[in-house]
């Protein structure tokens, strides 16, 4: 739904979990995140985490130049990224 409700924020990696949690908080969706009609509030801290390790990647991995990851799935045990498209064409 990311793309549907144009809910994004952004940074420049590299970032830091906090960076990233911030960014995640900064998201219309960020209140699903945090619990609703009974379910269990997702693992921000995981999600920021997941956030943080893409940004590394690409900052340590000049060969690539493009990174998609899409969707990731944040639930009360963690977050974990179920898809993910790596396009390499940088300079290494």
């Amino acid at each position: 739904f990311t793309e549907v409700y144009e809910d994004t924020s952004h940074r420049i990696a590299p970032i830091d979990a906090a960076e990233a949690r911030a960014a995640i908080e900064e998201l219309t969706a960020a209140e699903l995140l945090a619990g609703y009609r009974g379910s269990e509030p997702a693992d921000v801290d995981a999600l920021a985490d997941v956030v943080a390790a893409v940004g590394d990647l690409v900052t340590e991995h000049e060969a690539i130049s493009e990174v998609d990851v899409n969707p990731v799935l944040a639930t009360a045990d963690g977050a974990v990224a179920l898809d993910a498209l790596v396009v390499l064409g940088g300079d290494e």
